[in-house]
């Protein structure tokens, strides 16, 4: 939610404090929403780690364990009704198998005997009695709560994996501009709630099909100043929120945005308001950091 307010406030004034979302559109997709789709590979890989914690399988069993998933969650949906027309699912749900088959080859937790998986799903927040918190000037607390898809164990330390299904474009803009939320948020979790020694803590988003490259992409930032610059994040976020600084205003692409039905304004307006003086304050919070933060 902190990210959505960063790209656009408006959005998140009509998601996060209105509770809107983008209306059903009458008719069939002819793809699986990508939500769903998402949610589906996460499903399939949170069961296939699991057994693999469970019952300390190698990198072929774990493949073995992805299909007899893939097989079960697949099902799943169809009996739902979500995956849009058969055709074009028959040929999704096969590439969906290659990419998450050739994600777990590649994982680097199979390649190390001194690695392993140690939890999936890991849920942080005081309602799990895992209560993390962001200290902030003024004596102002911060609490967090959430999950991260993955947790390994590595002899390093301690990695923190979050699965993405999409082309990755979002998250490398906000790593390469320094307006990152959820992964210093994830590595804050870890070492404030992880029950044992979490030595340093690498985070990571896994692009798991071939649309995002199949690839990696760390947080590059050392734990010290990932911590720094979300504690500015955060506390200019709220300081807007709290002022009532929703403006229709974005740095993004608004052409995918789910809820551009309710905004009703052109590019060129966006961009005009962000000229304004009043909105000085969000156009700075979209904007990179300072160079000297990242040498601080």
């Amino acid at each position: 939610r902190l990210e959505r307010y960063v790209s656009c406030p408006f959005s998140f004034l009509l998601r996060d404090i209105f509770g809107l979302e983008a209306p059903d559109e009458p008719g069939d997709s002819l793809e699986m929403d990508a939500l769903e789709f998402g949610t589906l590979a996460h499903e399939i890989l949170q069961r296939a780690y699991q057994q693999v914690i469970d019952r300390g399988l190698g990198r072929d069993e774990a493949q073995a364990a992805v299909v007899a998933a893939w097989r079960e969650c697949c099902a799943d949906a169809e009996a739902r009704g979500v995956t849009g027309a058969t055709l074009s699912w028959e040929v999704r749900r096969e590439l969906l198998l290659e990419d998450l088959l050739e994600t777990v080859r590649r994982d680097p937790v199979f390649a190390d005997l001194d690695s392993r998986p140690s939890a999936v799903e890991w849920r942080f927040g005081e309602v799990v009695d895992r209560p993390v918190t962001l200290d902030l000037d003024g004596g102002r607390v911060v609490r967090f709560a959430g999950r991260l898809d993955r947790v390994d164990v590595t002899p390093s330390g301690t990695r923190v994996i979050d699965y993405k299904s999409g082309s990755g474009g979002t998250e490398r803009a906000r790593l390469k501009d320094r307006l990152s939320v959820q992964l210093p948020v994830y590595r804050l979790a870890l070492r404030q709630a992880w029950d044992g020694e979490c030595g340093s803590i690498a985070c990571l988003y896994r692009f798991v099909t071939r649309r995002g490259g199949l690839e990696d992409l760390p947080l590059p930032e050392d734990e010290g100043a990932s911590t720094r610059r979300l504690a500015d994040l955060v506390a200019r976020a709220a300081a807007l929120v709290e002022a009532g600084m929703f403006p229709r205003t974005t740095r993004q692409r608004c052409d995918c945005c789910d809820l551009r039905y309710a905004c009703g304004v052109s590019a060129w307006t966006r961009a005009r308001k962000r000229e304004h003086d009043a909105l000085g304050a969000v156009v700075a919070l979209q904007s990179a950091a300072p160079e000297e933060d990242a040498d601080a």
